[in-house]
C-alpha cells in the first residue's frame, strides 16, 4: 500500500511540534498586508506554529488528528503559507521527500519487528506539554516506552 494514514500521521506530528521556530525573509519591494506596507530592505518573520494553532484553518488545534489531513490539500495550504514546516517557495527544504520517506521507513521497521500490543508507557497518564521554547514542545516528565521484540 501507499501508507495514507502514516502519511497523514507525520503530517499531524509536524503540525502540532515544529521543529524550528520560523522564517526570515528579506522583503526586496513594498508588500502590503491589509492596511500596512513594509518597505524594502526589512526582514519579516513568519512563525510556522502561529498557523498550526488556528482554529480556523486547523478545527480543534490541541487534538491530534490525522484524519483532518483526508481533507487538507498540504501544497495547498503550503503555497498559501498556512503550512510550512519544511518551509515554502524557493527556500523549501530539498530533502522534505527524503525525511518523511526515512520516518515511515523507520516506523515500518520498528512495527516489523515490535509486538506492538507490548508497548507500555510510565507515567501514565502522560503529562501534559509544556512550552520550552515558542515552537518545539517537551513533556515535563519523561515517556518511558517499553515494548517485546516479537
Amino acid at each position: 500500500g501507499d501508507f495514507v494514514f502514516l502519511e497523514q500521521c507525520i503530517m499531524e506530528t509536524l503540525r502540532m511540534i515544529s521543529h524550528t521556530l520560523g522564517s526570515m525573509r528579506l522583503v526586496k519591494q513594498p508588500w502590503v498586508i491589509g492596511d500596512y506596507c513594509i518597505p524594502p530592505g526589512y526582514f519579516v518573520g513568519v512563525s510556522h506554529v502561529a498557523n498550526s494553532y488556528d482554529e480556523a484553518i486547523f478545527p480543534e488545534p490541541e487534538v491530534f488528528n490525522p484524519d483532518r489531513w483526508t481533507n487538507l490539500n498540504e501544497k495547498e495550504l503550503e503555497k498559501q503559507g498556512l503550512f510550512t514546516p519544511f518551509s515554502g517557495g524557493s527556500h523549501k527544504c530539498p530533502g522534505r521527500n527524503f525525511g518523511v520517506m526515512l520516518v515511515k521507513l523507520m516506523f515500518i521497521s520498528f512495527l516489523e519487528y515490535v509486538d506492538v500490543s507490548s508497548l507500555t508507557f510510565s507515567p501514565s497518564p502522560l503529562s501534559p506539554l509544556t512550552w520550552k521554547r515558542q515552537a518545539l514542545a517537551e513533556r515535563k516528565h519523561p515517556c518511558s516506552v517499553s515494548f517485546c521484540p516479537k
